[in-house]
């Protein structure tokens, strides 16, 4: 059995990877567009997917095509049809050309959800499981819940909520979720393409517990705090339906999207596929993932991966989008570049990277800090040179220079936002950072000195 993987280097494709028995399911080929660092023994296919041309020979190799490539997060309905839909459509006449027998195809519970007017991502994989339905290839979609693990951005968001001074419940906290390691979800699909089962079926996947987000946001700050604290509950429609107007003309400006709310209004719980590997009670409890998710050890010293994930926080920030595996790797050989690169570490440097680590949300409140307090520490160190690795590469550049702005009134409307934004921001970060910089500095560790 040989293999053709899409998405092999976004968050589950890189576990499904890493886990993989190469020597038990033979040839595995991985479609990338740029330099990667995947496991020894997966073959490398440089292109597009909008390119068959670029994949067409390595796709006649393969009997079975795992489909994990797609867009997420702050893009337009149209960026998202493109990969998505037009994306998934193009890659299933690939397959009907070079004789592909089956087509596993990676979703997401959200499909099921009462509504998705304002969620891009939704509705786009929703089209995309029908066109897969509709072909002529024998096929399985699973259908994730929530899928967390290290480096997971779903949770970077739940930690920010439940750890944050006053912990914030986005509506009545009653929504149920049925979180998922990444690692089960790549067993999952390892399973799926070992499997005989075959006539095209469709399934959601979860962990093994359910709770309410709620529940879910206790048991993380426990963890993590060992308190309880203090709570704020947020009405979640309205903030909902603001978003979903706003995003119409101020997409690139925004923070957030309507989408990324919806798992707090609606459940997340499919139902149970008591035919799937790993069993039910094989997969990780919610407890055993938060533990995973954030470990209360010392973490071990900066490797190679913890670095890439930074890069992704980073560039969601300056860009909107993840970075491709060039800029991830220039990301990281930069930290080797000697003296005068971003690998300077002070104490307070290092409790403002680690915060701002957390999610884009986390880098711009750092930022604001940094950009009056820390201009010269590691922190805005690291944002520059990720700016230059953005600058040198012709896509990224392109969004450094000009967000998407397509109108006069869309781009001064968006520049109000922001300006008025930027007070508030500025009084909160200080006032939260600041105390903790004092600390350092009576302690001993000075803040860096100003470059003359």
């Amino acid at each position: 059995m040989a293999l053709f993987v899409t998405g092999g280097t976004g968050f589950i494709g890189r576990r499904f990877l890493q886990n993989l028995d190469l020597n038990r399911l033979g040839p595995v080929h991985a479609l990338v567009r740029g330099p990667a660092r995947l496991p020894a023994g997966v073959q490398l296919v440089p292109g597009h997917l909008h390119d068959p041309d670029s994949y067409e020979a390595r796709l006649a190799e393969c009997d079975t095509v795992i489909h994990l490539a797609s867009l997420t997060g702050k893009a337009s309905f149209e960026k998202h049809r493109r990969v998505n839909t037009v994306g998934t459509r193009t890659l299933l006449e690939a397959c009907l050309k070079a004789h592909v027998k089956r087509i596993i195809y990676v979703s997401t519970i959200a499909v099921d959800y009462p509504a998705t007017e304002a969620y891009a991502y939704a509705q786009t994989k929703k089209e995309a499981e029908e066109l897969v339905r509709a072909s002529s290839l024998d096929y399985a979609i699973v259908r994730p819940t929530i899928v967390l693990g290290p480096g997971s951005p779903h949770g970077n968001r739940f930690r920010w909520l439940s750890t944050a001074p006053v912990m914030i419940i986005l509506g009545k906290g009653r929504a149920r979720i049925n979180p998922v390691h990444v690692d089960d979800v790549a067993s999952c699909l390892e399973w799926l393409a070992e499997s005989e089962m075959r006539g095209g079926r469709t399934f959601g996947f979860g962990g093994r517990n359910v709770l309410t987000i709620e529940d879910f946001q206790r048991r993380i700050r426990w963890a993590l705090t060992g308190k309880e604290g203090p709570e704020l509950r947020m009405a979640i429609r309205p903030i909902v339906a603001v978003l979903s107007r706003l995003q119409k003309f101020l997409l690139p400006t925004l923070p957030v999207t309507a989408g990324q709310f919806y798992a707090f209004l609606y459940d997340s719980v499919p139902e149970r596929d008591e035919g799937v590997v790993p069993a039910l009670a094989d997969r990780r409890g919610v407890d055993e993932i938060i533990a995973e998710q954030w470990p209360t050890e010392p973490p071990p010293p900066p490797a190679v991966e913890p670095l890439g994930d930074e890069a992704a926080v980073f560039c969601h920030y300056l860009i909107g989008r993840e970075p491709s595996e060039y800029i991830r790797t220039k990301y990281v050989e930069a930290h080797t570049a000697g003296p005068n690169g971003p690998v300077l570490r002070r104490s307070f440097d290092d409790r403002l990277i680690a915060f701002a680590r957390g999610g884009p949300g986390r880098t711009r409140f750092a930022d604001a800090y940094a950009a009056v307090f820390s201009r010269h520490g590691t922190f805005r160190r690291k944002l520059v040179l990720l700016l230059a690795i953005l600058e040198s590469t012709r896509e990224a550049s392109a969004l450094v220079d000009s967000p998407d702005a397509t109108s006069t009134f869309r781009f001064v409307l968006g520049s109000i936002v922001r300006l008025a934004g930027v007070p508030i921001l500025g009084i909160s970060a200080a006032l939260w950072f600041g105390p903790k910089h004092l600390g350092a500095a009576f302690r001993g560790y000075a803040p860096p000195e100003k470059k003359s």
